[in-house]
């Protein structure tokens, strides 16, 4: 039987894991009754949800689930023994050193557990002035705090604070309607009122004529007086044909209207159908920062802004970029043309796309096709072409690369003309692929570089997928390549799709 009570902590507290059902608990106890354990804060029944070992054991024992806890379990076990004296000591009776050890720990193990419940306590600090506080440091009553919060006053004395639900007034309380224009006083005498309006954008409405735009708030809350860094949103309810412009805010006084160059406004800039306008106040004038439309219509507003002429009409192919001195101009986009050739049955012999005006600057043409099918087996070709009325090479010659058989019979490389990109025998139709071309020069001449990627044609009954790469020697080319033809040798184009996109 232990005959001394240490120092220790009547209170342990685990997260239990998946199935989880022992929990130690490090402190002495005499009693299975003198233990307290709640899974989740929800008490447990002794026997029929948990047993206990380990009783007189100085250093503890354990606490066994009869059913394993979920992960993320909260599970507390507190020392919780009853407040009572269980020994009676009689006249001249055995004064065994075992029974009076016994009840005086007992008295100690009550005075942990009381302690240890005083630490879970709201406390006041022991460094705390408590000077002229009443002893003990009371709440308020519980008349005076029914249906309130505890709070602290200036002087740090615990107070009942009204709750206010709705529908419900407190004559103790002043209520205000208009919070926006209580000028109520803080810190460094800054006045609620101004520090509300700095950082409040203030629509207002306009009731002035041409040039003159006269403003009153639009929520009835009137500014006190002008102060930088303002901001005003108003629509004119009148343009400004003369130019120059004023402003008076809720008859404070007339301030002029300005860009940030502090030039006046160009005549026309203030136009009701643009929407809201944006000024701020820098101390004498209201500047422009803002407004709900571009002004894509007035050149050069204000001397860090960049002014753009409106393009009613543009130029087929190209598109925008900023050129070497920063303005904007046209600038040749890449080519993509697609072609349908789907009931063009007057599509003969010699027939033929083709895709001309291919710039000199041109580094990489990628040609996609799709279902491409002709009438009867014929030759089909893509040449390439030169010159500004394009002269094209002969397309005589193998396509280039390798054709695999579906079946197990043939596969081989054929020989090709540098003057076609890819010629295939007798095809029906070429269902798919794509083919890229890159330009690079040899040190003499601009080559062009190819790559057939899996197209995939029937010829006959005889299904293949063209796999090839090669070139087109620029001694072959007299010029530039300016075109690409595709062409069928004899029948007609039934159907199919052919997109080139020509890049810079």
């Amino acid at each position: 039987m232990a005959t001394q009570v240490p120092d220790q902590d009547p209170r342990n507290q685990y997260t239990a894991t998946a199935g989880q059902t022992i929990f130690p608990y490090t402190f002495l106890i005499y009693d299975e009754d003198s233990l307290t354990v709640t899974l989740n804060g929800v008490p447990l029944s002794l026997t029929v949800d948990y047993t206990v070992n380990g009783l007189g054991v100085l250093t503890g024992g354990d606490v066994t689930l009869t059913s394993g806890a979920s992960a993320g379990d909260v599970i507390t076990i507190v020392r919780d023994m009853e407040f009572d004296r269980e020994t009676d000591y009689q006249d001249n009776g055995d004064f065994l050193a075992e029974v009076v050890n016994l009840d005086f720990n007992r008295i100690w193990l009550a005075l942990q557990q009381i302690r240890g419940g005083g630490n879970l306590n709201l406390q006041i600090s022991p460094t705390d002035d408590l000077t002229g506080i009443d002893q003990p440091y009371y709440i308020p009553l519980k008349s005076d705090r029914a249906g309130k919060v505890l709070g602290f006053d200036a002087a740090g004395n615990p107070v009942a604070t009204q709750i206010l639900e709705a529908g419900t007034s407190d004559a103790d309380f002043v209520f205000y309607t208009d919070l926006v224009g209580q000028n109520k006083s803080v810190t460094q005498g800054i006045a609620f009122n101004e520090i509300y309006v700095r950082n409040f954008n203030q629509l207002y409405v306009d009731s002035g004529s041409d040039n003159t735009y006269e403003l009153t708030s639009a929520i009835s809350y009137a500014v006190t007086g002008y102060f930088p860094t303002m901001k005003i949103w108003f629509v004119p309810a009148n343009p400004n044909p003369g130019g120059a412009s004023t402003v008076a805010v809720e008859s404070l006084g007339v301030k002029s209207l300005k860009n940030v160059d502090g030039s006046d406004l160009p005549a026309g800039f203030m136009d009701p159908a643009r929407g809201l306008y944006g000024f701020f106040y820098d101390g004498t004038d209201f500047i422009f920062f803002d407004c709900a439309t571009t002004f894509s219509d007035i050149f050069e507003i204000q001397d860090n802004s960049i002014g753009l002429e409106k393009l009613e009409t543009g130029t087929p192919g190209t598109y925008l970029v900023h050129g070497a001195g920063g303005d904007v101009e046209e600038s040749a986009e890449p080519i993509k043309q697609w072609t349908n050739f789907a009931n063009s049955g007057n599509l003969t012999s010699g027939s033929n796309f083709q895709v001309t005006g291919i710039p000199d600057t041109a580094t990489k043409i990628d040609i996609e096709i799709t279902n491409v099918g002709t009438t009867i087996n014929s030759d089909i070709a893509l040449t390439v072409g030169y010159g500004s009325t394009p002269t094209f090479l002969n397309a005589s010659g193998d396509y280039i690369g390798r054709t695999i058989n579906t079946g197990p019979s043939s596969a081989g490389f054929n020989n090709w003309d540098q003057s076609s990109i890819f010629k295939s025998r007798n095809t029906t139709s070429l269902n798919g692929g794509k083919i890229t071309m890159s330009k690079f020069n040899d040190g003499t001449n601009d080559t062009w570089s190819i790559d057939s990627n899996g197209l995939y044609f029937v010829s006959g009954s005889d299904e293949r997928i063209f796999i090839g790469n090669g070139r087109v020697n620029g001694a072959s080319l007299p010029a530039a390549l300016s075109a690409l033809n595709f062409e069928i040798g004899a029948g007609a184009f039934t159907s199919g799709y052919i997109a080139v996109s020509v890049y810079s």
